[in-house]
């Protein structure tokens, strides 16, 4: 699969001077990446990527906000359930899911 288009990316201040660096996720570790392994996390939507930089039930801290024009293949499409089986990524993913779901009904709890 091949991506052409915008992608937004919120992150700490700390790493405007290299943006592309990937250097955040390396140091703390992401939902799709090991610490130690560097990775961009982006979202085809701004608001989307401010909310995925701020954890759930803090408050917002001061952040960067890039725009970047993408073409890149392959890309892996996490909603394609052909190309998650190949991976053999179906049980993966269907955890994450019931896990991220349950997180989300735990913070609305407390929210309310």
């Amino acid at each position: 699969m091949r991506f052409q288009g915008r992608v937004y990316r919120a992150h700490n201040p700390q790493w405007s001077w290299t943006p592309l660096s990937g250097e955040g996720a390396r140091y703390h570790g992401g939902r799709f990446n090991r610490r130690g392994i560097p990775a961009l996390y982006t979202s085809l939507n701004p608001f989307t990527a401010i909310r995925e930089a701020v954890p759930l039930g803090r408050r917002m801290q001061p952040l960067t906000l890039c725009a970047y024009e993408v073409d890149t293949e392959p890309v892996f499409d996490a909603q394609n359930e052909y190309q998650r089986a190949a991976l053999g990524w179906v049980r993966a993913c269907t955890a994450l899911v019931r896990k991220l779901k349950v997180c989300w009904r735990l913070s609305f709890q407390r929210a309310s």
